[in-house]
């Protein structure tokens, strides 16, 4: 093989170490592979006169890699898959476990008691699913843990999703201005060892139910489900029931105690049409700032209800002699002959003032 241009000494050195790391009878692991490959590749690039035999001596020679291997190697590499043959694949091979361990009768009671559930308009968790299948002798042969059930619901097409989308949150500029300002003023404010409060308010309705159900993927169409005797899964509910609007603030001390305010709603829009400044201010004195400590810090959003303003700004809506009668009242002086545009520009420049 005299007369053979070899790969850089540096490669050779690599591809040496990674065949000493496997013993002698092993298999070779994929990086191995991978830098015999590389040599073998270098050599024929650089030798092409040589035959392939001679090429794969060489290469076998210079990496200590048998010469039957090189060839399975190469031969990998034009299928485009080179990896460490034999290796477990855990995930692989425990659902081939799993799968053989339960005949089709038992993997399929399983799809037929959850679809049970969906029959029932219950949400079949992995709690009651267990539950049942537990205690039904003829379905398990032996009781199984909760994981053990989520992999074989995994196995056999299911999965845990949520039963409807939600839209994505695109942010501002400003807003992204307003969090990092949020950001250093808490940061000051722990620093100065202040209690930190949070506030804020929520709902809950009577028919509130979990998002999250297991879903059969294998089900693709009504007519389908009919066929195989199940179903096509449950709905979101339709009916809301009564709905509780709550305002509660906390620390990480946690809630503070008898300061919520509860009351029940009397619409089904937003919330936040029923909270009024009066309402809001009214508990903030009452109820809630006696029972914190001094000199805390309260954090809460820029809900309209959060900051009432004590007196009405005069508006393009307001009539032109109202607008005078204001500036009046505020010792603002104005011309009888100024339009009702020039008497709000006057409006403009000193409302920041009064």
């Amino acid at each position: 093989m005299d007369g053979f241009k070899n790969p850089d000494s540096q490669i050779i050195k690599v591809a040496r170490n990674l065949f000493q790391k496997n013993k002698k009878g092993k298999v070779l692991q994929s990086s191995a592979r991978k830098s015999a490959l590389n040599i073998f590749i270098r050599l024929k690039d650089e030798n092409p006169n040589a035959t392939i035999k001679s090429i794969v001596d060489r290469a076998s020679e210079l990496t200590g890699v048998s010469a039957s291997t090189l060839f399975k190697i190469e031969k990998e590499a034009k299928s485009g898959i080179l990896q460490t043959p034999g290796k477990k694949r855990p995930n692989a091979v425990g659902k081939r476990t799993r799968l053989n361990t339960y005949d089709s009768f038992t993997l399929q009671s399983i799809r037929r008691r959850v679809h049970s559930f969906y029959k029932r308009n219950e949400i079949p968790t992995v709690k009651k699913l267990l539950n049942d299948l537990n205690n039904e002798a003829d379905i398990l042969q032996q009781k199984i843990s909760e994981r053990t059930l989520c992999r074989l619901l995994n196995d056999i097409g299911f999965s845990f999703k949520k039963r409807r989308r939600q839209s994505a949150l695109i942010e501002r500029d400003d807003i992204i201005a307003w969090r990092r300002k949020y950001l250093r003023d808490i940061k000051l404010y722990k620093e100065q060892q202040k209690i930190i409060y949070y506030l804020d308010e929520t709902w809950v309705n009577a028919g509130i139910s979990t998002t999250k159900v297991w879903q059969d993927k294998t089900i693709k169409s009504c007519s389908d489900a009919r066929r195989k005797g199940l179903s096509t899964g449950l709905k979101g509910p339709s009916g809301k029931g009564g709905r509780l609007i709550i305002t509660h603030v906390g620390s990480e001390r946690g809630f503070v105690n008898d300061a919520a305010d509860i009351f029940s709603s009397k619409k089904t829009k937003d919330y936040h049409e029923e909270m009024d400044g009066n309402h809001f201010e009214s508990w903030f004195k009452s109820k809630l700032i006696p029972k914190l400590e001094p000199n805390s810090i309260i954090v809460m959003d820029n809900a309209s209800y959060h900051s009432v303003k004590e007196e009405k700004l005069p508006t393009q809506s307001w009539r032109k002699k109202d607008i005078q009668e204001w500036l009046t009242n505020k010792n603002i002086p104005w011309g009888s002959d100024l339009l009702k545009l020039e008497l709000l520009q006057i409006v403009s420049t000193v409302k920041v003032v009064v």
